[in-house]
């Protein structure tokens, strides 16, 4: 595999001598952040919001058809999905689209199954929903919905439930990683190919992760922040995966430098060559999390960034991409 050197830190990196921006040198201006739901310390959020690279400040876009924390989403070709969550009174199999270009949202098919504190990635222009829970049940199920057909697919099941999990799609294969199975605080990872379309185990993080927020860039896994059963993290550890004659993953897990703040629950997104990690618990009572930070790998080191407009615990957030031309 190819490894775009960028994504691996460099400790070596002389420091910035001038303010370094928090979108980095490799972020698309027409590229935005948009953040999702939540909850802000009394309420669960509608809203979203958006920022787009060399903008300070986020703006609020409107309002979802209804609450959601504990929600996933992805974007892919100018949308934003929007999948499950707990509205105060019910968990939610429910699912909107957000289309950039109108402005609307509309209403598509619901998942298999409710699912709160799930999560959601794009694979081969599908998008795929895994682990999660509703009432006292926590999910080892895992879905897939095709926008072509308007359809959702049960896929086999991961090996064990996962509550609070990371998801995030790497070279044909799908990565599960962390979470709660219901016991334990999970430090497991496994791997689902769409080649074979079976699970595996794969190389463990250094540390159990609930509640812990993916992203992929540059060829590079990263794991950030969560909850281990005795402490919130701002730990930071990535995986960047080798592949056998039979693609089954192996490498190791790598720390990297602690976010300024622990943060479980919050979210994470790659913009250029950052990772950008929004909201979240720091653990303090009462407090949620406004508060978001970039990551530059080239220098190993977080960069504080725009602040939220509210506090946001168990958001979604997503890059959305302008769309192919047509």
């Amino acid at each position: 595999m190819n490894l775009k050197r960028s994504m691996l830190p460099q400790r070596a990196a002389p420091p910035s001598s001038a303010a370094e921006p928090w979108w980095g040198e490799q972020a698309d201006e027409a590229e935005m952040i948009v953040a999702l739901g939540g909850w802000d310390g009394s309420r669960n959020l509608a809203s979203f919001e958006e920022i787009r690279p060399k903008q300070e400040a986020w703006k609020v876009m409107g309002n979802m058809s209804c609450s959601r924390r504990g929600a996933a989403a992805a974007a892919m070709n100018g949308k934003i999905w929007v999948v499950g969550g707990w509205d105060g009174q019910a968990y939610l199999k429910a699912v909107e689209v957000y289309d950039v270009a109108t402005g609307r949202w509309s209403q598509v098919k619901s998942m298999l199954e409710p699912r709160c504190y799930a999560a959601m990635a794009v694979m081969d222009g599908k998008l795929y929903v895994a682990g999660g829970y509703y009432g006292q049940v926590n999910l080892d199920s895992v879905e897939v919905y095709d926008p072509a057909s308007d359809e959702w697919t049960s896929l086999p099941r991961m090996a064990c439930p996962r509550r609070g999990l990371g998801l995030a799609a790497l070279n044909g294969h799908l990565y599960a990683v962390g979470g709660w199975d219901g016991k334990h605080n999970l430090s497991s990872v496994e791997s689902f190919s769409s080649m074979t379309g079976t699970w595996r185990r794969v190389p463990e993080l250094a540390r159990a992760r609930s509640s812990v927020a993916v992203a992929v860039n540059g060829g590079v896994l990263f794991a950030i922040g969560g909850w281990d059963g005795k402490s919130f993290l701002s730990s930071v550890e990535c995986y960047a995966p080798i592949y056998g004659t039979v693609r089954n993953p192996v490498g190791e897990w790598r720390m990297l430098a602690p976010m300024n703040v622990p943060r479980s629950y919050a979210s994470a997104v790659a913009l250029g060559n950052r990772i950008l990690v929004l909201g979240g618990w720091d653990g303090t009572d009462g407090r949620r999390l406004d508060s978001v930070e970039a990551y530059d790998a080239r220098q190993d080191k977080w960069i504080r960034s725009p602040s939220l407009t509210c506090p946001r615990y168990g958001l979604a957030a997503v890059v959305v991409s302008p769309p192919p031309p047509a």
